[in-house]
């Protein structure tokens, strides 16, 4: 006995057909679609190239540059820029006249005699005034009265006749060295030594 044929079987002629009657579209084409990737528009994140640390590093270094030097030399600049009346302080009179001169080494002899060979009878520090008596005396020396009474000879070349350095109107401030030594700078910052004073020498300062 014959048996009779399905009409549709996997894989039939039928089923070909059937499949090929069925309407199919062509392709899209996904840039008529999708058309922000002409727009720069980027599904990540734009990356700048930088490490993400560089940002907070940079913000750190200037808030430490801005406490620790520009506003130090901020007030320092206002305080140099001040007047008498702002600073509270009245305009004084020069102290020193003519006959006063200035130690300007670290620290200087005061003999009994005008001679190197004589006694040592005390020393004087650096920024220290002494008074220029008008005792006849060799070549190279002066004879001297000190601030306590004390008088001498002292070597003139340890001596200078400018007295700007110890004369407390053209000043601030006046301080003492408390350390066993000390450098005084040309300038605050990247300065050449000037001299290193001792331990109690008096200094003048017209801004800190």
């Amino acid at each position: 006995m014959r048996k009779s044929t399905p009409t549709f079987q996997k894989g039939s002629s039928d089923g070909r057909k059937g499949n090929k009657e069925r309407s199919w579209k062509s392709p899209r084409q996904v840039e008529n679609y999708w058309t922000f990737y002409k727009k720069d528009v980027y599904v990540s994140r734009r990356s700048s190239g930088l490490p993400g640390w560089l940002l907070p590093l940079s913000a750190l270094v200037l808030i430490v540059v801005l406490v620790f030097w520009a506003a130090p030399l901020a007030v320092s600049r206002l305080q140099a820029n001040q007047s008498p009346e702002d600073t509270g302080l009245t305009a004084q009179e020069w102290l020193y006249d003519e006959r006063t001169q200035v130690v300007v080494k670290p620290f200087a002899d005061v003999f009994s005699q005008p001679d190197l060979k004589a006694g040592r009878i005390t020393q004087v520090l650096y920024n220290e005034p002494v008074t220029i008596k008008s005792d006849p005396v060799p070549s190279g020396y002066v004879a001297v009265r000190l601030q306590d009474g004390i008088t001498g000879y002292m070597m003139s070349a340890d001596l200078t006749e400018l007295r700007d350095s110890i004369e407390p109107a053209g000043f601030i401030y006046k301080a003492v060295v408390i350390n066993s030594s000390k450098r005084v700078m040309s300038h605050a910052r990247k300065g050449t030594l000037i001299v290193e004073v001792m331990m109690g020498t008096e200094l003048y300062i017209d801004y800190r």
